[in-house]
């Protein structure tokens, strides 16, 4: 669980949203890294959000809406909110959040075992599901999305081969996320 982040939101979290407990720790941790003290102001948020090319001005209009209390802070409960359910979040901004959480070491690049981790991550039924097989999960797959994901082949997925790529070669990490093309 998250140092500032209490046990009883990741609890309610968890349990609004449904998350397995690896998911919520990814979220917490994606979470962690644009708060301070459990709480994420606005300039935290707008560093969250940066590079995703919505205008700053979307942005703080997103952010007065999803800080419920209007204490100029967003719960990590709001922040869940904001992500995994709100429909006006756009989908580039969805997009960069799964780069971040599948980027564990948070370097700024995909590595072919931090893929292969969010696979082995997910739970079989919905890894059968998106995988359209009895078998489940796929090295191969990954392999080759990785493969592709990767143009300048330099054995990394950089941010911006990550939004490049993902629709056209890497649809079904959309789906895990549950991110709508």
């Amino acid at each position: 669980m998250g140092q500032d982040v209490s046990r009883q939101e990741c609890e309610q979290v968890k349990h609004n949203y449904r998350l397995e407990s690896d998911e919520l720790d990814a979220w917490v941790r994606v979470f962690k890294r644009y708060a301070g003290r459990g709480q994420m102001d606005l300039r935290g948020f707008l560093r969250a959000f940066s590079g995703t090319g919505e205008r700053q001005e979307n942005l703080e209009q997103l952010f007065r809406v999803f800080d419920w209390d209007g204490s100029g802070e967003i719960s990590f409960n709001e922040f869940m909110f904001a992500v995994l359910v709100n429909s006006r979040v756009p989908t580039r901004i969805k997009i960069k959040y799964a780069f971040e959480m599948i980027d564990k070491d948070n370097s700024g690049f995909v590595e072919l075992p931090e893929l292969m981790d969010l696979v082995y991550n997910v739970s079989a039924t919905k890894s059968m599901l998106l995988f359209d097989d009895e078998a489940g999960f796929d090295r191969r797959v990954v392999e080759e999305t990785f493969r592709r994901m990767d143009t300048d082949g330099d054995g990394y997925i950089s941010f911006g081969e990550f939004v490049q790529n993902v629709e056209r070669h890497g649809a079904w990490i959309l789906r895990l996320f549950d991110i709508r093309q």
